[in-house]
C-alpha cells in the first residue's frame, strides 16, 4: 500500500555512486511530479531513515517522491532532488549538504528544528539562489525553510590540468578539480576571469588564451564562488616557461679517400628554455645530386647555450657544390628539423 511505497532504511544505505555517475531513484512511473504513482496509483515516497540515525549519502538522484529524503540528519555530497514535492526533509537539523542540486521540487530542504542545516555550496540553477520569506524573498529557485544556511561556500581548488605551458604554444584548455563549484563558479588568472565552464561540482574547465602564455610568466589560479555567500579559493601556480629553439650553428663537409662526403654538424638551443631528449636520427643534403643520410646523436637535455655534436657520411655521388644541411630529430616529445648551408668540396 501506499504507506510502504518507500525505501526504509534500518542501518547504513551504501553507495559508490557520484555527482558524475549518480545512482538513481524514482517512481516506476516518471508520470508526475511530487510522488510520481505506480500502476495502482501508490505514492512513491522516497527514502525514509529510521529514527535515530543519520544519512550519509553521496551520488544520490531521487526524482518524482512525496518527500524525497527523511532523516533525523543528514549529510549529503553530490546528491541530486528533482521534481519531489519536498526534497529533504530533516527532523533534527545539522548536517553539511555539499555540491547537491535541486531543481523543480514543491521544496527543496524542510527544517524541523532549529539546528542549521549548512546547505553553502550547491547548486540552485537559479543564481538568485533558494526562496526563504527572511534570508532571502528575491531567490527564485526552490524554497528552503528557515534555519537552512544558503549560498555558495567559499570554493576549494586542488588540482591543475596541465599546470605548465610553453611560451608562445597558444590558448591552453584547464581542466581544474576540487570541490564546492558551482554554475556561476569563475576561474581567475591573476585576480581576471577566465572563460570558464562548469562540469560538475568537483570540475571545472577554462580557457587561457593564447595573450596570457605568449612570454614566461607564473600566473595564480583561483576560483571565485560569487555572493549568497562565495568567496575565493586558495591559489594554484600555472607556469608559462620559456621556449627552447633549436638550430643548427655549424655544418662542415670532407671528401673522404673513398669519396664519400663526411658531414659534422652541431646544434645548439638558442632558446631561453631547456629542450629534453633532444635527438638527431637523419640528414639530407639539398638540391641537385641531393642524398639522405642516417644520424645518430642524443637523446640529451639542452638547457639555454648547450649543444649536441653529430655527424653523417654521404654517397660519392654527391657532387661538389654549396649545398643545404638538413638534420630532423625530436625534442621535448615534437619532431623539429634545422638547415644550414654549407660548402661540400
Amino acid at each position: 500500500n501506499s504507506s510502504s511505497n518507500m525505501l526504509s532504511v534500518q542501518g547504513n544505505l551504501l553507495s559508490t555512486a557520484s555527482a558524475d555517475n549518480p545512482a538513481i531513484l524514482t517512481a516506476n512511473f516518471d508520470n508526475s511530479p511530487y510522488g510520481g504513482t505506480d500502476a495502482n496509483n501508490a505514492y512513491w515516497r522516497g527514502i525514509a531513515y529510521a529514527a535515530g540515525l543519520t544519512a550519509n549519502l553521496q551520488g544520490i538522484a531521487i526524482r518524482h517522491a512525496n518527500i524525497g529524503l527523511q532523516a533525523d540528519t543528514a549529510n549529503l555530497t553530490g546528491c541530486t532532488f528533482t521534481l519531489n514535492s519536498t526534497g529533504v526533509l530533516s527532523n533534527q537539523g545539522g548536517g553539511l549538504y555539499r555540491g547537491c542540486t535541486f531543481t523543480q521540487n514543491g521544496t527543496a530542504i524542510q527544517n524541523g528544528s532549529t539546528n542549521d542545516i549548512d546547505a553553502r555550496g550547491n547548486n540552485w540553477v537559479d543564481p538568485s539562489g533558494p526562496y526563504n520569506a527572511h534570508n532571502n524573498p528575491s531567490g527564485r529557485a526552490n524554497p528552503v525553510s528557515d534555519h537552512v544556511l544558503v549560498g555558495n561556500a567559499v570554493p576549494l581548488l586542488n588540482v591543475l590540468t596541465p599546470a605548465s605551458a610553453v611560451a608562445g604554444a597558444g590558448a591552453v584548455t584547464l581542466s581544474l578539480t576540487g570541490s564546492l563549484f558551482v554554475p556561476a563558479s569563475l576561474v581567475q588568472w591573476n585576480g581576471t576571469n577566465l572563460t570558464t565552464t562548469f562540469v560538475s561540482a568537483t570540475k571545472l574547465t577554462a580557457q587561457v588564451p593564447a595573450s596570457l602564455t605568449a612570454t614566461p610568466t607564473t600566473a595564480s589560479l583561483t576560483v571565485l564562488n560569487p555572493p549568497l555567500g562565495g568567496g575565493t579559493s586558495a591559489a594554484q601556480t600555472f607556469t608559462v616557461t620559456a621556449a627552447a629553439r633549436l638550430v643548427l650553428s655549424s655544418a662542415s663537409a670532407v671528401r673522404l679517400s673513398d669519396g664519400r662526403v663526411q658531414v659534422s654538424y652541431v646544434l645548439t638551443n638558442s632558446g631561453s628554455g631547456s629542450a629534453a631528449g633532444v635527438t638527431a636520427t637523419l640528414a639530407k643534403l639539398l638540391g641537385t645530386n641531393g642524398a639522405t643520410a642516417s644520424t645518430s646523436a642524443g637523446p640529451m637535455t639542452l638547457a639555454p647555450g648547450a649543444t649536441l655534436s653529430g655527424t653523417s657520411i654521404f654517397p660519392a655521388s654527391v657532387t661538389a657544390a654549396s649545398r643545404t644541411l638538413q638534420i630532423y630529430g625530436s625534442s621535448s616529445g615534437a619532431s623539429y628539423s634545422c638547415i644550414r648551408t654549407m660548402l661540400v668540396p
